[in-house]
């Protein structure tokens, strides 16, 4: 079983909490929408706190992080965000195209969500990457006019750069507390 959970109230939260034995400091966790990335052991699951970020990139809020909360029990799985996102359609999706050729855990489907969040990081990479080449090419053809807009495009991509690098900065201790946990 999965039950996702968009903007829980505090009393939803509390309710949910009791009904699935849920231990106060995740339950405050969630609330208080903690943004530490990390996985954190209990006795009947484990607690996964992961990072996404809106990815319209017409949006102010672009880039923008977003925190995925995953409880993480033996036969399911529950999950809480507080904007919308679309990793868990598309890991329903792809529960429905691989369910005959996987076992999908509740450990599967924490790591799909993983996953799912991971992969979304692609095409901004690859958008920063073609900007670069085109600044750098740019560079040994500009004139002395081209620079005030040269310098806007550098900077902007070093933001992005330095946002793309906070977001992705605590996963790898996630992903190895979460394999570790899965051996």
């Amino acid at each position: 079983w999965w039950l996702d959970c968009v903007c829980p109230t505090d009393a939803e939260m509390k309710m949910l909490a009791k009904a699935f034995g849920i231990h106060p400091l995740t339950a405050e966790d969630i609330r208080m929408q903690e943004t530490r990335e990390k996985v954190e052991l209990f006795k009947s699951y484990y607690f996964v706190c992961f990072h996404t970020f809106e990815t319209d990139n017409e949006s102010e809020d672009f880039l923008e992080p977003i925190n995925v909360y995953i409880v993480v029990f033996r036969d399911g799985v529950l999950t809480f965000h507080f904007s919308p996102i679309s990793h868990p359609a598309n890991v329903r999706r792809r529960v429905r195209q691989l369910r005959d050729y996987v076992n999908v855990s509740s450990d599967w489907l924490c790591y799909a969500l993983i996953d799912d969040i991971t992969d979304g990081f692609a095409p901004v990479i690859q958008s920063l990457e073609y900007e670069a080449d085109a600044i750098e090419d740019s560079v040994f053809v500009a004139r002395e006019l081209d620079f005030g807009a040269m310098l806007r495009r550098i900077g902007e991509s070093r933001r992005k750069v330095m946002t793309l690098m906070r977001l992705l900065s605590g996963k790898a201790d996630v992903i190895k507390m979460f394999a570790k946990r899965c051996q």
